[in-house]
C-alpha cells in the first residue's frame, strides 16, 4: 500500500471534507509524517490524490477534500435532434446547450415548462434561428421580457443567443453542454430570461449544487468576470451560500 493510501484517512481527519486549504498546509501536514519529503515527491502525492478523486483544486495552490460528484446531465431526445440539425448545417461553429429542466433537481418547486438554451457564435445567431424556425420549432432569438412572460414560460421553447467568451462547457458524448459553473453564473446574471429561478429558488439551487457537485470557483469567477458580474456573484456566494474562494 502506498504512502498516499496509508495517509488518506489521516488527511481526511485533519482537513475534513469541504474545507479549503493551501498547498503549503498540505505539505506541512505530510512533513509531520515524513520530515525528509521533497517538493517533487509532494507534487506526485497531489497528483495521486486527484486521480483518486479525493482532492480537487479550488484555485491555484488551494485544494478541498471532495466527496461530491461530477455533474453529467442528460439531454432529451428532442434537444439532441435540434443540436444535430444545427451541427449539420454549421459544422464548424462553436456551440453549447443546456436545458432549464436540469435545475429541477436542485429546486423546492419545479417550473411547469422548461426551455432549452443554445449558444452559438454571434455571427450565426440569425442563421441558426432561421434554420430552427424553418423546422417549425418554437424558437426565440435574444428574447425580451415580454417574450418571456407571454410565450417562453408558457411553452417548451428554444432560445438562441450568442456564446460568451470562454464559456465553461463539457462534452457529453458528441454534444457540448454548459458546465454547472456556467449555469450558476447565467442564473445569477440573466434576471429576465431566467426570472422564474430568481429569489429564494436561486439560493436553494446554489446551495444544492455546492453541496452535491464539484464546482471550480476559479472557472466560475473567470466566466463571471467575462459577464461583468464577478464581484457581485462572489459576494453573493460568500454571504448567502457561505462559500469562500480562499483558504
Amino acid at each position: 500500500m502506498s504512502d498516499t493510501k496509508m495517509k488518506t484517512d489521516d488527511i481526511i481527519k485533519h482537513f475534513g471534507y469541504g474545507n479549503t486549504f493551501t498547498s503549503k498546509k498540505l505539505f506541512e501536514f505530510y512533513r509531520t509524517h515524513e520530515a525528509d519529503l521533497n517538493e517533487n515527491t509532494f507534487r506526485w502525492r497531489i497528483y495521486a490524490l486527484k486521480k483518486e478523486g479525493l482532492l480537487s483544486s479550488v484555485k491555484r495552490g488551494v485544494y478541498v477534500l471532495d466527496h461530491r460528484k461530477k455533474y453529467h446531465p442528460e439531454l432529451t431526445r428532442s434537444t439532441k435532434m435540434q443540436y444535430n440539425i444545427i451541427n449539420n448545417r454549421f459544422p464548424y461553429i462553436e456551440m453549447s446547450v443546456w436545458q432549464t429542466s436540469w435545475l429541477d433537481n436542485f429546486m423546492n418547486h419545479q417550473i411547469y415548462n422548461a426551455f432549452t438554451i443554445f449558444e452559438v457564435d454571434k455571427d450565426v445567431v440569425n442563421s441558426v434561428y432561421n434554420v430552427l424556425k424553418e423546422k417549425k420549432y418554437n424558437v426565440f432569438m435574444n428574447p425580451t421580457e415580454k417574450d418571456v412572460e407571454n410565450y417562453i414560460l408558457g411553452e417548451n421553447a428554444i432560445i438562441i443567443r450568442s456564446m460568451v467568451k470562454e464559456a465553461p462547457v463539457q462534452e457529453i458524448g458528441k454534444f457540448k453542454v454548459s458546465k454547472l459553473e456556467k449555469i450558476l453564473v447565467d442564473l445569477f446574471f440573466d434576471k429576465i430570461l431566467l426570472t422564474a429561478y430568481q429569489g429564494h429558488e436561486m439560493k436553494t439551487i446554489f446551495k444544492q449544487v455546492f453541496n452535491n457537485y464539484e464546482i471550480n470557483l476559479t472557472t466560475l469567477y473567470r466566466y463571471a468576470r467575462n459577464r461583468g458580474i464577478k464581484d457581485k456573484i462572489e459576494k453573493y456566494i460568500q454571504d448567502e451560500i457561505g462559500i469562500r474562494h480562499d483558504a
